[in-house]
């Protein structure tokens, strides 16, 4: 469903390139010792490939981690370095707390700061007009903002019916 309207899903919904692999709820990959390998192992076979978990709390979730405590970052600290010999990107998916209507991805993320703390940039989407309390989105604008060691930008885009449009 969401891979569709990107071009990236086939006929009987093969994957299309780039992706490569992808692993789901009813088939996951944690991020475990043995999960952290074996996309090592990928990464090498692979080198440069983008890795993009959606979402970290559910990679990690098995592993009994408090998503409040400063630990919750080594999952992705040791994915990282495992990625690093390859030359391979991690991307991650972390919700926002409830309460986010704005400011950066850091102050936005639920649990501790650690996760966004180990990220060399950070990005936050937010709807441009916050719906009201338990109302869905109508204004399909989305701001983006990103800050990290790089240069921090924002773009304002619009999500059509055939992808993201820049406004």
């Amino acid at each position: 469903t969401l891979l569709a309207p990107e071009g990236l899903i086939g006929e009987e919904d093969t994957l299309i390139d780039p992706i490569k692999l992808m692993w789901s709820s009813g088939c996951p990959l944690h991020l475990s010792d043995d999960g952290i390998q074996h996309l090592a192992a990928l990464a090498k076979e692979d080198p440069g490939s983008l890795f993009l978990l959606d979402s970290y709390h559910a990679c990690c979730s098995p592993l009994g981690l408090d998503e409040a405590t400063s630990g919750f970052d080594a999952p992705a600290r040791r994915l990282s370095e495992a990625l690093a010999p390859s030359q391979s990107t991690l991307l991650v998916i972390h919700h926002t707390n409830k309460s986010v209507t704005g400011g950066n991805a850091t102050n936005a993320s639920r649990g501790s700061n650690a996760l966004p703390a180990a990220a060399s940039n950070t990005i936050l989407m937010n709807w441009f007009r916050q719906p009201a309390e338990g109302q869905a989105a109508t204004d399909t604008r989305v701001l983006v903002k990103s800050q990290g060691r790089g240069k921090g930008c924002s773009v304002l885009v619009q999500l059509e019916d055939d992808g993201w449009v820049p406004m």
